[in-house]
């Protein structure tokens, strides 16, 4: 499909598109415009309007390929995956079902980011020690209502960072009742402003206060808007809304829509960010010698205790949680290029830019970090297709 150039209406909208005015983040399209070198991604509305998006073809299509792969391979019901940059334009949104983007789904572990970000304001640091009661050995973190009695005599200890990278619920849900002097109610206000900068849903109140803070009661949050809450960390604390269509061209070639930045805001304290920025590395690495040293991601990230990717540091947080009989499986992250990364880059790592990935019924360990891993190394390489594989002990390897 050819078009013209379009013409600037000087009435042309220039209002922001947030991810609360998505009803459908249906991100399929089969055309580009092409002005030189320059290749954009283009939808046609039912009005017959060019919408020019900022997804990145040939991103785009990768993404899409690694997320039909995983699909089949996994076994997993539904899979989805976003990238975005550090102005909240979505480079990548490839789904397994139109629509999934925008849908929401359990935080899960995710919400343990808000809830570290209220510790470090009442005054918690990374390395701040957490008694708890730990009821079988190191490495089981389930959370009850046993576990919350007051006659428990703590008998183990743990930094808020390490509690962060293997998402340790039990010193999560300690953290959440110290908050605000104890006040449970005053706590769960402060973590319901932070649930709801990024559109998270769900009640949280003084009752359900240690397990929402943990991400283990009813609260939901959408594909995009995790990623926007993974990028704000890594823009030292400053939002900026999700989008996808940048300008409208209708069918005379005139613009009638321009997207505009409009500027940040801020949701977390600049110092609290960059703190977060440092706890998150934890959980994509081996920062000790045993299995009880290592994030939650790890898998993905290290082979024993070699990095898989050179030159670059990956803050991330992963979370799973049973919804409905299904396993949902969460991965953010924003990477960070060092020293002199071993990869010619086409999409230059950037502050601020992140990635979410989420799938259904996977039983595959490690599917979402690795899918996850696959998309940083897209980024950093530029160039292909993803090349996957599946090795004995059913974990996906991408080359």
């Amino acid at each position: 499909m050819t078009t013209k150039l379009a013409k600037p209406r000087t009435n042309a909208p220039t209002e922001n598109v947030s991810c609360e005015s998505f009803t459908s983040l249906d991100m399929s399209f089969n055309q580009r415009r092409i002005y030189g070198a320059h290749s954009e991604a283009i939808r046609v509305s039912e009005r017959c309007d060019i919408e020019v998006l900022s997804i990145a073809p040939e991103l785009q299509s990768s993404t899409q390929s690694a997320v039909d792969f995983i699909k089949r391979k996994s076994f997993a019901s539904e899979v989805s995956a976003v990238v975005m940059d550090s102005k909240g334009q979505v480079l990548s949104l490839a789904e397994s079902t139109a629509g999934l983007g925008a849908k929401e789904l359990p935080t899960a572990s995710l919400f343990k980011l808000l809830t570290t970000a209220a510790a470090l304001d009442d005054g918690y640091r990374p390395d701040t020690l957490i008694s708890f009661h730990a009821f079988r050995e190191r490495g089981y973190w389930d959370l009850g209502d046993r576990h919350l009695a007051k006659d428990l005599i703590d008998n183990d200890v743990m930094a808020l960072d390490e509690a962060l990278a293997l998402s340790n619920n039990l010193v999560y849900a300690k953290v959440a009742l110290s908050l605000c002097g104890g006040d449970r109610e005053r706590a769960a206000q402060q973590l319901k402003a932070y649930a709801d900068k990024f559109s998270i849903s769900g009640e949280i109140n003084g009752q359900n206060l240690p397990f929402a803070a943990c991400g283990l009661s009813e609260t939901y949050v959408s594909l995009v808007n995790a990623a926007a809450l993974m990028s704000s960390i890594a823009n030292g604390g400053l939002l900026v809304k999700p989008s996808v269509v940048q300008s409208v061209i209708d069918k005379n070639g005139e613009l009638v829509f321009q997207r505009q930045h409009s500027g940040h805001q801020r949701v977390f304290n600049g110092a609290a960010a960059q703190e977060m920025m440092e706890m998150a590395r934890k959980t994509t690495c081996c920062y000790g010698f045993s299995d009880l040293e290592a994030g939650t991601a790890r898998g993905a990230f290290f082979d024993n205790f070699r990095p898989k990717l050179k030159g670059v540091s990956v803050s991330a947080k992963t979370g799973s949680i049973s919804n409905k009989g299904q396993q949902v499986r969460w991965f953010v992250a924003t990477p960070e290029t060092w020293g002199r990364a071993e990869y010619g880059m086409s999409y230059p790592i950037q502050s601020g830019l992140s990635i979410a990935v989420c799938t259904l019924g996977a039983v595959v360990p490690y599917v979402a970090p690795n899918l996850g891993k696959a998309i940083i190394e897209k980024l950093l390489r530029g160039e292909g297709e993803f090349s996957l594989k599946v090795d004995q002990n059913d974990h996906f390897i991408f080359l």
